[in-house]
């Protein structure tokens, strides 16, 4: 479509005779009022999406009177909104050493004397919901009874006792039983071990007699239930049949002798029904195994006599039961 300059001047001059609707007009008319008001200078503010403040308010802030100085934030500024120490760990590492010292430092103490001393200290701790700290004094029982034959009945004593107040010591040391059940795993006796290795076969035995005397006291005191007295019953008997046919094995299996005599020496005294209970199940299921290790045999070579003798001792002690 042509269009010449003629018909666009017809175009706008047609235009400027347009009506403008009443309303419109009085909205134009109000606006140039407020300008020529203001001497033509209008400040617009801009405006605050989402009903939230002006940004001038962020920063300000108004306290008896006066008002603060302004502080600009940037985006390396911004909190996260879960904080999280990197610190978390080397404080918790730092409790533990904590709560191991002070108990340790009780329990190096520990004798006949201090005795209630010591027990008051433990029921405080208990009382006061401390159960990293229970779970630390278990721990350390057991450690210390294992390696400190002499105490073991003063620990079991301990034991006995705050048990029947606290039930949550002897949930705690079924862990603990299982934890303990791994030091009665067969190792294996090895002429050209070296001497670090030495030290640490030294200090399994040492444990696992120590283990069994303390395992003996709480039977006496009836703290250990039958389920897990058999697991230990089982478990040293099933160490010696898998190492009896081990020449190497014969003092490894004179100490699980040992072990086993302290353990059938204490259920013979007690009368505890439930300790009367573990001595019925020894003598009705457990005591052929025992017999056949008094035996000599021409493959059991790594029975020795000792530990033969020790194994008959036992089998006859359970048949009095």
């Amino acid at each position: 479509m042509s269009c010449t300059v003629k018909d666009i001047y017809a175009l706008r001059e047609s235009s400027r005779n347009v009506l403008i609707p009443g309303a419109i007009n009085k909205s134009i008319e109000t606006v140039k009022k407020s300008i020529e008001k203001s001497g033509g200078n209008v400040q617009t503010k801009p405006m605050e999406w989402r009903n939230s403040k002006p940004k001038s308010d962020y920063n300000q802030n108004t306290f008896s009177g006066q008002s603060s100085h302004k502080k600009v934030f940037k985006s390396d500024d911004i909190v996260p909104h879960k904080y999280v120490s990197k610190f978390k760990k080397t404080s918790v590492d730092i409790d533990d050493t904590i709560l191991n010292t002070i108990l340790r430092g009780k329990l190096n103490k520990f004798s006949l004397s201090n005795y209630n001393e010591i027990k008051e200290f433990i029921t405080h701790i208990i009382d006061g919901g401390q159960t990293d700290m229970i779970k630390c004094f278990m721990k350390l029982v057991f450690e210390k009874a294992a390696s400190e034959e002499i105490f073991c009945p003063l620990y079991a004593k301990l034991i006995s006792e705050l048990s029947i107040a606290y039930p949550i010591l002897l949930s705690e040391m079924e862990n603990l039983y299982t934890q303990y059940l791994q030091i009665f795993d067969s190792v294996t006796d090895n002429q050209s071990e070296d001497y670090d290795e030495l030290c640490q076969r030294n200090i399994e035995k040492k444990y696992r007699r120590g283990y069994s005397q303390f395992l003996a006291e709480l039977i006496k005191n009836n703290i250990m239930n039958t389920e897990i007295f058999m697991k230990i019953i089982n478990k040293i008997i099933g160490q010696v049949e898998s190492q009896m046919t081990n020449k190497d094995s014969i003092k490894l299996i004179e100490e699980f002798a040992d072990c086993l005599m302290k353990i059938v020496k204490a259920i013979s005294t007690s009368e505890y029904q439930q300790v009367k209970n573990m001595r019925m199940i020894l003598k009705n299921e457990t005591n052929l195994q025992i017999h056949q290790l008094s035996i000599k045999s021409e493959t059991a070579v790594g029975l020795s006599s000792k530990a033969r003798f020790t194994f008959l001792d036992i089998y006859e002690a359970i048949l009095k039961f």
